[in-house]
């Protein structure tokens, strides 16, 4: 087995105001451009992208048809058909894409190459991924938002009510891909990934649908209690990052090369340099 010790003058984290200073000078994370190239030029988010949007507009559609819109309490349910609709359909698309990269460059056939060669720390390859998975919750609730965007000229919920319960399913979503991401950088074989990840599904899926449950119940008061609407306002946020440091941190120590994870597959042979030709024999002198 190769040595798993790096240097760390290369492989050290970069602090936080050289991340800024980067960021605003325009250099974004190489792993974030990676993942969003393949993102755009793949077919797979692409036509994910197409059958939430495909979805949203088959659901809306339905529902202004076939119900009435002058119902007390139709916009309510309407938004919450279909942010719920939008939220599950992100959820999963998000969490199968960035998942299945990270499972990809652990077990595949072209292995982990970039993180041999790379001068990036673990954690800033694994804030690259997220960024992308940012990124890609984004563009799946812009698509969403014309549609959620009528609803506060239905009756039965109003702007600051979409605009809050949106926010708070788009970070749920993020977060759900982010534990994606740590459960397939576990130093583990893949089918033992697949048991975690039914574990995690059953265990973790009942807790998602009720917050989720409690975040669209807030479409359906028609007078929210001002306390625990501050409270939450407050919490979330503060809950929210310090939860994806976390993840962040953990899934950065399951690929960090420093603890051997990354060498238990053996590296890429090396192209051997061809023996170099003996000198050519002199010319001879002309008589």
């Amino acid at each position: 087995m190769p040595s798993a010790k790096v240097n760390p003058q290369v492989h050290r984290s970069t602090p936080l105001r050289e991340r800024l200073r980067r960021a605003a000078a325009g250099e974004l994370n190489p792993v974030f451009l990676k993942e969003m190239r393949q993102a755009v030029r793949g077919q797979m988010v692409v036509g994910m992208f197409l059958t939430a949007l495909a979805a949203m507009f088959g659901l809306a559609a339905w529902m202004l048809l076939t119900m009435d819109a002058g119902r007390s309490g139709f916009g309510a349910k309407f938004f919450a058909t279909l942010v719920g609709t939008l939220t599950f359909l992100t959820g999963v698309s998000i969490s199968m894409w960035g998942g299945g990269l990270m499972l990809g460059e652990r077990h595949g056939k072209e292995g982990i190459d970039l993180l041999y060669y790379t001068p990036m720390s673990a954690e800033e390859i694994i804030e690259g991924k997220f960024l992308s998975n940012l990124t890609l919750a984004a563009v799946f609730f812009a698509a969403g938002a014309p549609f959620l965007a009528i609803t506060p000229l239905l009756r039965g919920v109003d702007a600051p009510t979409v605009i809050m319960v949106t926010g708070l399913l788009y970070c749920t979503v993020v977060l759900i891909s982010q534990a994606s991401l740590v459960l397939a950088s576990l130093p583990v074989n893949p089918v033992w990934k697949g048991v975690l990840g039914l574990v995690a599904c059953l265990f973790g899926t009942p807790a998602v649908l009720l917050w989720c449950g409690f975040c669209l119940s807030f479409a359906f008061n028609e007078r929210s209690s001002g306390v625990p609407l501050l409270v939450l306002s407050l919490a979330v946020p503060v809950l929210g990052l310090l939860g994806l440091k976390v993840l962040i941190v953990m899934a950065a120590s399951y690929i960090a090369p420093c603890n051997g994870i990354y060498f238990r597959r053996n590296r890429p042979p090396r192209l051997s340099m061809p023996p170099l030709c003996s000198e050519p024999p002199p010319m001879p002198r002309p008589e």
